[in-house]
């Protein structure tokens, strides 16, 4: 459950379609809210998700596929949920143990896909002269036989010596983003030992927490005379196909509309045997916008051409970046996913690159 004292202007959801053994039964995915904290200037998008178990009960042989499939979703999904000049935060138990070695590759994945998100590493606060081998761990791994939640375990007080020791693991995660004009500042990222009485844990797994202490808005002067907007088509992503028979095929056109009448379209080539989970990088060229004045509006449209049935229209998606997100792109690259395209049943996310330059 994703809870909020404040304000819920929107919210969103997905569930991961990739999963191994019993999760297959969980309905494992991600929540979204825009939440407006009370006092602030603008409002912030949070995500929350719980991804596969890399050691199920049975199908462990196919639980490290299914949750680097699932981290993929999970970054795309974040992608085209965010408002690009607004902050983002992800919390959740990702189940990828920053601990092992053997998780490596699953937590390059992660810091990739979620790039540039930061890692806020919450860590337990210890009186002072003590030391943990593990301070930042979130959880007791099963084996070590320490955490009091779990049944058949000795009673253990929150303050215990045995806890964060060299078996605890980390998978529990804060990513956060700053926005195109508006950056965030959480601090005091901790891990906390909660107990629902005396020696008993509430969960297999350490609360954490962090602090929203403040926001920095930018205050862009000026979209400059000169400037050029390049907008190039990155990559999609198949969260969910539409229904129907017969293997799927799918097409996209991207296109933007600036407030100086300028109109300029992409159409993708047609991509083959598309299913849940699939994706492509667009081979498209760049699209250039010459001094755009007020804003530059990114569409984008698809179809789904069906083998055994009629075509599929995903309908048309598009966001508006306005002088002030322009602004404060200049000289740099913004990977901006738009809303999902939902038609007939289907979930796709299409990303591009935004960068804002000056001709010489």
């Amino acid at each position: 459950m994703l809870l909020s004292r404040h304000p819920i202007s929107r919210s969103n959801r997905t569930i991961y379609h990739q999963s191994a053994g019993e999760d297959s039964l969980s309905y494992k995915g991600v929540l979204h809210s825009r939440i407006r904290p009370h006092g602030h200037p603008c409002e912030y998008d949070v995500f929350l998700s719980h991804t596969q178990n890399l050691a199920p009960i049975v199908g462990e042989d196919d639980a490290k596929e299914a949750l680097g499939r699932q981290i993929r979703h999970l970054a795309a999904f974040i992608r085209s949920c965010r408002e690009p000049a607004y902050p983002a935060l992800l919390m959740g138990d990702l189940n990828v143990d920053a601990f092992d070695p053997g998780d490596r590759e699953l937590l390059d994945l992660l810091h990739g896909e979620l790039s540039p998100g930061l890692d806020m590493v919450p860590q337990v606060a210890l009186p002072i002269g003590q030391t943990r081998a593990r301070p930042q761990a979130t959880s007791e791994s099963d084996d070590s036989k320490i955490s009091s939640f779990n049944e058949g375990n000795d009673d253990l007080g929150d303050t215990s010596d045995k806890r964060f020791g060299p078996t605890a693991q980390r998978l529990d995660y804060f990513f956060t983003w700053r926005g195109l004009l508006y950056e965030p500042h959480f601090t005091d990222a901790q891990v906390r030992v909660i107990q629902s009485s005396p020696g008993k844990d509430l969960s297999d797994h350490y609360g954490i927490q962090c602090r929203l202490s403040g926001v920095t808005q930018r205050l862009p002067g000026g979209l400059p005379q000169g400037s050029l907007v390049s907008v190039k088509p990155a990559r999609f992503h198949c969260l969910d196909t539409t229904d129907g028979p017969g293997s799927d095929e799918v097409e996209f056109t991207i296109r933007c509309v600036a407030a100086n009448g300028q109109e300029l379209s992409v159409t993708s080539k047609r991509y083959e045997d598309i299913d849940q989970g699939s994706a492509g990088a667009f081979d498209s060229h760049a699209m250039l916008v010459s001094d755009p004045e007020e804003f530059v509006m990114i569409a984008a449209s698809a179809k789904e051409i069906d083998s055994l049935s009629a075509d599929d229209d995903m309908g048309t998606t598009q966001v508006t970046l306005g002088w002030r997100e322009l602004a404060a792109l200049d000289g740099s690259t913004f990977r901006l996913g738009l809303p999902r395209l939902t038609g007939d049943g289907g979930e796709y996310v299409v990303e591009v690159d935004v960068s804002v330059t000056q001709r010489g």
